[in-house]
């Protein structure tokens, strides 16, 4: 295969790639429906193996387009060395460069329905959880959203029941003189 034979070839995947992503970005936000987290990865991946490979491709002789390609080799500079300088500035780089690329952490699945730790970037709040339930083999539909702290879902008993899954687990509260106490509670997520 000639060299501008597979310069155009990374260039098509590439676009498709650019494309699908941008649809399944578009869905997941607008519909709650997206292809599954370990596929929408492994695309990911392929995207920006494809932008570097373009880069070089693209740098001699110089054209226009090597100047977007250089982003997927210069982001994870910036922020390598934002984060040797130990700032503000590699958390925010790092935050926006892993938002598109990081998947977020499958904690536990139940029957259908799938348990992920949101990512909220380097500085992004903590304990958001997402509930998704299979669709057609590679698409995943959203049907919750919980932010709780402090539980282990390794360790939470759930039961999914008539299309209710139930989280038994035990929160912590305090009394009128600040002393905790252990309260066990069920929550009920309906996920049809």
């Amino acid at each position: 295969m000639s060299y501008k034979a597979q310069k155009k070839a990374l260039l098509k995947i590439h676009l498709a790639l650019l494309i699908l992503l941008g649809t399944n970005f578009f869905c997941r936000m607008n519909f709650s429906i997206s292809i599954h987290q370990k596929i929408l990865f492994g695309l990911k991946l392929i995207f920006y193996i494809t932008g570097l490979l373009l880069f070089f491709k693209t740098i001699k002789p110089f054209q226009k387009i090597s100047i977007y390609f250089s982003l997927y080799l210069v982001s994870p500079i910036l922020i390598f060395i934002g984060w040797l300088f130990d700032g503000i500035f590699g958390a925010i780089l790092g935050s926006i460069f892993l938002f598109f690329f990081a998947p977020n952490e499958s904690l536990q699945k139940v029957e259908n329905i799938t348990i992920y730790r949101k990512f909220g970037g380097l500085l992004g709040s903590c304990c958001d959880y997402e509930f998704t339930k299979n669709k057609m083999l590679i698409f995943e539909r959203k049907v919750a959203e919980l932010n709780l702290e402090k539980v282990n879902f390794d360790k939470t008993p759930m039961m999914l029941k008539n299309d209710t899954l139930y989280l038994n687990f035990v929160l912590k509260e305090y009394d009128e003189n600040g002393n905790i106490f252990a309260k066990d509670s069920i929550v009920k997520l309906y996920v049809k």
